[in-house]
């Protein structure tokens, strides 16, 4: 297993005080993994590896202490953080190669075989002539070498220089200096890699949740219609820790999950709760002093939407039928609903009696909007039953406002005479204009009067098929 080391250039504030370095898991940054309190005195800069086993990908704490007693108490004279990784840096010293003397490199010949430079990055030297450019180099026109590894034929020795200058041969007693790049070696990952979480549990009630909630998976199915989930204190939680919410089943219409104190999710701006319905994921971290939401929430982000369905109970959300919800049932909705144009919510009384007399007929003109209900625990749908949505420019007409019926003015021509009594043919023809109050006959009648047939029902309706208009909650 790894271990850390720290190497810190410090002195003391008071030099009868000791020093001492702390280990902790970032995780569970107050439980104290390990302390080293080095023998005075103090080396500059102080070195110390501590023993304890740490994880490979796992984030430790160091502190350095200020101690009265070489316990890890008193002043915090530093403080950062360690990712441990398995991954190591591979070294090779220079090298110098000479004609004649270095095992197969022979003079005469323009290739050299080395099996010891499999995989390695290397640079070379001709002494007394430069650097020598290999064939892999860009932006060049006369590579002076080509390195080649192993093609593992019978007869392959290993890797192989080759010269590429036309005639270029190894000379008597020529020599070479080799320098290598450091290569990293990744280690192989060990064991069988972990889980996002290890256990996990159901939540029915109304509940705040503590650091042995992190990294489990947390089903949500209330018992009653409504349920808040309190997430524990940030400042009790180690960075990057996970919690991992599922919102199904149960009894509740929407699940609120609320910070405690000052504390925020930043979701895309600072919340102070996020809201799920039925079916719905929530996976959050600390990172950077918040609760950081990684998986894209859906339901957060179509509240309100409007849509057709033949399914009159589509998950998650409402049927726009003008009935009065509860606000804590369903608080996703009706924070949004707050959120709307002036206009678009009224109060119930206004909802319910406010008309206009057309055609003969009551319209009532504020049923497409949300009302506030009883004024503190309900609010009501708009009614869209039998309406159509028109798309509108939000200067001349505002979201929720009503259109009422009106026909563009038009004419038709009819035969007059006879009223009707095929005895009587008719005498004249006779223009009859609709304006959109009434009828007004045009000139030429004829002393029987005009004889007017009036087709149609009492409003206007295009071919439709008809589909509940919903609301996503």
């Amino acid at each position: 297993m790894p271990h850390i080391s720290v190497s810190s250039q410090t002195t003391l504030l008071n030099s009868a005080n000791f020093f001492v370095l702390a280990l902790y898991d970032a995780s569970a940054p107050t439980v104290l993994l390990e302390s080293i309190a080095p023998a005075k005195p103090y080396g500059n800069p102080l070195q110390v590896t501590f023993s304890y086993n740490c994880l490979n990908g796992h984030i430790y704490i160091i502190k350095l202490w200020e101690s009265v007693d070489s316990s890890a108490t008193g002043t915090v004279r530093n403080n950062f953080k360690q990712t441990i990784s398995l991954n190591s840096v591979e070294v090779r010293l220079p090298e110098f190669w000479e004609v004649d003397v270095t095992t197969d490199l022979v003079n005469g010949v323009n290739t050299f075989e080395k099996a010891d430079i499999e995989n390695w990055e290397l640079n070379i030297e001709r002494i007394g002539q430069g650097t020598m450019t290999p064939d892999s180099a860009t932006d060049i026109t006369l590579p002076k070498y080509k390195r080649t590894n192993s093609d593992d034929s019978p007869n392959d020795l290993g890797p192989k220089i080759t010269l590429l200058t036309a005639d270029d041969v190894f000379q008597p007693g020529e020599q070479f200096l080799v320098t290598f790049v450091p290569q990293i070696v990744v280690a192989a990952p060990g064991g069988t890699p972990s889980d996002p979480f290890s256990t996990g549990r159901v939540i029915t009630a109304d509940e705040t949740l503590t650091n042995a909630d992190l990294s489990q998976a947390l089903m949500i199915q209330s018992a009653t219609s409504k349920i808040t989930i309190t997430l524990p204190a940030l400042s009790t939680v180690g960075d990057f820790r996970f919690m991992y919410f599922y919102s199904c089943g149960g009894l509740h219409k929407n699940a609120t999950f609320a910070c405690q104190g000052s504390d925020k999710i930043a979701y895309p701006t600072d919340k102070s709760s996020i809201v799920l319905g039925q079916a719905e994921l929530l996976v959050v971290y600390k990172g950077f002093g918040k609760w950081q939401v990684t998986n894209d929430l859906f339901g957060v982000k179509m509240v309100g939407e409007l849509l057709y369905n033949y399914n009159q109970t589509e998950l998650n959300t409402l049927f726009c039928n003008g009935s009065l919800k509860n606000r804590d049932e369903y608080p996703r909705l009706w924070e949004w609903v707050q959120s709307l144009a002036s206009g678009v919510v009224v109060s119930d009384s206004v909802w319910s009696n406010t008309f206009v007399s057309h055609n003969g007929t009551n319209v009532y003109t504020k049923k497409s909007c949300f009302s506030t209900g009883d004024g503190s625990t309900t609010f009501r749908l708009p009614l869209l039953t039998n309406a159509l949505l028109r798309g509108i420019d939000g200067s001349v007409r505002n979201a929720a406002s009503i259109e009422l019926d009106e026909l563009l003015k038009h004419g038709h021509r009819v035969m007059t005479g006879g009223n009707g009594n095929p005895a009587n043919p008719a005498k004249s023809l006779v223009r009859q204009n609709y304006n959109g109050d009434g009828y007004s006959q045009g000139v030429g009648t004829s002393s029987n009067g005009p004889l007017i047939e009036i087709v149609g029902g009492d409003k206007n309706i295009m071919e439709n098929s008809g589909a509940y208009l919903l609301i996503r909650c």
